[in-house]
């Protein structure tokens, strides 16, 4: 299984994940984590310097703003060109999406699991065999295996169904009524694909950073390929959680919590960490924060940063 995180001018945030993602998951198989990252400058760089040198078993790479113009891929989807004319972050671009394509392309692993830096671990999670078999061993590509659903979220559907290995299946029935993240195809939040059927996809399609990626792979799969990533396979309990502390992107009207990212890198650097506190059960895949907390764990000071 390929494990692919995205970060951009946020070292602490993922330095936060890294550190859950290692106490928490556990994979019956090899697998290989890939960290794909945008910094816009030094200071930046300099933070995920930190986290690079903290996490050597991990594979690190850095995006890079192209000096030539990206083409829409016309003859590939119809939409393509639409989005071209209407998203500028697609005309001048970086090389987000040959990265993406290629670290995929490159794994020897057939299963991929997206992430991104604004997330976290928050109890124990095995990705046994059998849910592996159920993801992989599929040959129509119809399962995805999800680490953020389960059944304290809301609104939760009435047909969900317990499986035989001890976890959940809900189906996305043709003309569903709209149910949120239930009735999405694809996401960049802990969910686990193919990449027989994934790749194709991506390199039929333009986008430019994680939020395009999503919005078009989930649009594409929803509209041209429906039997595609259509039953979700899920615990009873979510495991990873996601946290707006700071808008990074413009392509989506994401809320935040307008904590700057410049100054959280400043005191990643000045040695501090990052610990969330919020609401529990979790009812929502960003459940409500209670208090944004900075420590060092040299001096034990601390700061909050927001409270709920």
């Amino acid at each position: 299984m390929t494990l692919l995180i995205f970060s951009y001018n946020r070292a602490l945030q993922l330095q936060t994940l890294l550190s859950s993602l290692l106490a928490y998951l556990q994979v019956d198989a090899p697998y290989s984590i890939h960290v794909l990252y945008a910094a816009d400058n030094d200071d930046y760089q300099a933070g995920y310097e930190q986290v690079v040198r903290a996490y050597p078993q991990i594979q690190f790479h850095r995006e890079r703003r192209q000096h030539k113009w990206a083409w829409p891929l016309v003859t590939r989807y119809w939409k393509n060109l639409y989005r071209y004319l209407t998203h500028s972050s697609l005309r001048r671009t970086t090389n987000f999406k040959s990265l993406t394509e290629q670290i995929i392309a490159n794994s020897p692993h057939e299963g991929v699991l997206f992430l991104t830096d604004d997330s976290l671990f928050t109890r124990p999670v095995l990705i046994d065999r059998v849910r592996l078999n159920t993801v992989l061993g599929d040959s129509l590509h119809r399962y995805t295996l999800s680490l953020r659903h389960g059944l304290s979220l809301r609104p939760l559907p009435i047909n969900i169904e317990a499986d035989k290995t001890g976890g959940h299946v809900w189906r996305i029935e043709p003309n569903l009524v709209d149910l949120g993240h239930w009735t999405w195809r694809f996401s960049v939040d802990g969910h686990l694909y193919t990449r027989q059927a994934l790749l194709p996809v991506l390199r039929r399609l333009n986008y430019a950073n994680p939020n395009s990626l999503e919005g078009f792979v989930n649009e594409y799969i929803s509209t041209v390929q429906p039997h595609l990533y259509s039953t979700l396979f899920f615990d009873a309990q979510p495991s990873l959680v996601g946290f707006i502390l700071n808008k990074v992107q413009t392509y989506n009207g994401n809320r935040s919590f307008d904590i700057a990212p410049a100054y959280l890198n400043a005191k990643m650097l000045a040695g501090y960490q990052l610990r969330y506190h919020y609401q529990e059960p979790v009812t929502d895949f960003q459940p409500e924060l209670e208090a944004v907390e900075l420590y060092d764990p040299a001096t034990g000071e601390q700061e909050v940063l927001k409270t709920a």
